[in-house]
């Protein structure tokens, strides 16, 4: 028997950071002499008649999910297999998704309890409480559960200020070499090691949900605990490439400079690649952290249109961005710029200046997503008053179509409906699709034996020539398609 089991349930996308949410929960409950197995399904290769065989051997004494919102049958499924094992095993779950939503996840029956909010402390005291003759949940803040019909919330956790004092994710527990990154500039896939430096993102862009779980409360780790991490990470599992998670990593200059200052000293090559806004970077600051390692940077764009950046609220001006992209290649980073389609706003005018504005930037690896509403976030909100979403189910909130089958947009916004904003989708995708491929694979990329093995043999080896057939017909139809104001 183990006091917690611990399940990241299937996913679709191939490039996946591993459940750092999950991994730190477990390494504080280990903390507290509890016992724990994480179960990261997907690389694993764990199926759910494998997830129900390990239920029965293991005999948890609780099991904990967490999920993002197009996990969410998946996340359903797991409980189910649980509650088939065991009627009685306490089901938690968290994450965005439920952070987002709890009331709902209760009124379904989905789970028994579900944590809002950052988790650690919250299934900690959880468990401490499911291990005495009379518990008492009304005491455990950030839990929400039913007593009876009627679903009780308690009060929200205290943020833990001090990120330091949590323990490293239990990494031995996660099956590391299948996490991977294509390092863009190389055309190599190489391991990757996630790190979450900071929690809590003061911007306030409407499509983001990250706040959902750790509020717009910024807190950082220090230098010297991030540094700390990524050696035993390089010691213990030969870690060299690192993707720091964090939705702005560049916030803090004297904590990056400090954390540069290590890297360097140490004299151990690392590499790295971390989210910035384009409104926190400089020069100087961009020279240091490439000479520290940082060979990718990713500036959210999100438009060409500043209207547009306004509506979701970005607040980062047309020079701020010009200047962070010119400043970062000039440091001689790689430089990934990400914008959308089908904000609030946005018509095909708006989409015009987005593929015009991203070729003056002269990215080396621009990438398009659809706008879509997730619980709790001010876009979501917003299009539920404007009556603008169109599809309820949970399993469709992809921002990419390359991820499902006939994928629609789950949403509508002003001026766009679910096919323009979907031939809009491609129509920028296809505009982008030249210079991505020869960042990845060099400007001959189509003498690449990468190019070939990667984009078409394993496309097709993943997805089937019908669906490879598919896809490339949609993106030729992106480069011929020609909008209609």
């Amino acid at each position: 028997m183990i006091d917690l089991l611990l399940v990241y349930p299937p996913y679709l996308a191939k490039y996946k950071n591993p459940p750092l949410g999950l991994a730190y929960i477990g390494a504080m409950a280990e903390a507290k002499g509890m016992t724990v197995q994480l179960i990261d399904m997907d690389p694993l290769g764990v199926d759910y008649n494998d997830l129900e065989s390990m239920i029965r051997e293991l005999k948890p004494s609780a099991l904990g999910i967490s999920f993002m919102t197009n996990m969410f049958s998946a996340a359903r499924k797991v409980s189910s297999i649980a509650k088939q094992v065991d009627p009685d095993m306490p089901v938690i779950m968290g994450g965005n998704h439920a952070s987002g939503l709890p009331d709902e996840l209760l009124q379904i029956n989905a789970a028994d309890y579900v944590v809002f909010g950052e988790g650690e402390r919250t299934i900690v005291e959880f468990m401490e409480q499911i291990s005495k003759d009379s518990p008492d949940y009304s005491s455990v803040k950030g839990l929400a559960y039913k007593d009876g019909d009627e679903i009780i919330k308690n009060a929200p956790r205290e943020l833990i200020d001090d990120l330091d004092s949590i323990p490293f994710p239990i990494w031995n527990q996660l099956p590391y070499e299948k996490y991977s990154d294509m390092v863009l500039g190389t055309g190599e896939e190489r391991p990757a090691f996630s790190i979450m430096s900071t929690r809590g993102c003061p911007a306030k862009c409407t499509f983001c949900s990250s706040h959902t779980v750790f509020t717009r409360k910024y807190r950082a780790r220090t230098a010297e605990n991030i540094f700390e991490e990524m050696v035993y990470l390089y010691e213990q599992f030969g870690a060299r490439h690192f993707n720091f998670v964090d939705d702005t990593f560049t916030i803090q200059k004297p904590r990056v400079f400090e954390l540069c200052d290590l890297i360097i000293e140490s004299g151990i090559q690392f590499d790295w690649v971390c989210n910035a806004r384009a409104n926190t970077v400089n020069l100087d600051y961009l020279r240091k952290m490439r000479a520290a390692g940082c060979m990718n940077i990713c500036l959210g764009v999100e438009s060409g249109d500043a209207k547009v950046r306004d509506n979701i609220d970005k607040f980062v001006t047309t020079e701020q961005i010009i200047n962070s992209h010119a400043w970062a290649k000039e440091a001689g980073m790689v430089v990934s710029s990400f914008f959308m389609v089908g904000n609030e706003g946005e018509g095909w005018e708006e989409v015009e200046k987005t593929i015009k504005f991203a070729a003056k930037l002269h990215t080396d690896d621009a990438g398009c997503s659809i706008a879509t509403p997730y619980p709790d976030t001010p876009l979501w909100h917003l299009a539920n008053a404007k009556g603008w979403i169109k599809i309820k189910d949970w399993d469709k909130y992809h921002t990419s179509p390359h991820v499902i089958q006939d994928y629609v947009p789950v949403s509508i916004n002003d001026k766009m409906n679910q096919q323009e904003i979907l031939d809009a989708y491609y129509y920028v995708n296809a505009a982008f699709a030249k210079r991505k491929l020869q960042t990845k694979y060099g400007k001959y990329y189509y003498f690449n034996p990468n190019f070939f093995r990667q984009e078409v043999y394993k496309r097709i080896q993943d997805r089937g020539i019908k669906e490879f057939c598919q896809l490339s017909l949609k993106v030729l139809r992106g480069i011929l398609f020609k909008p209609t104001p």
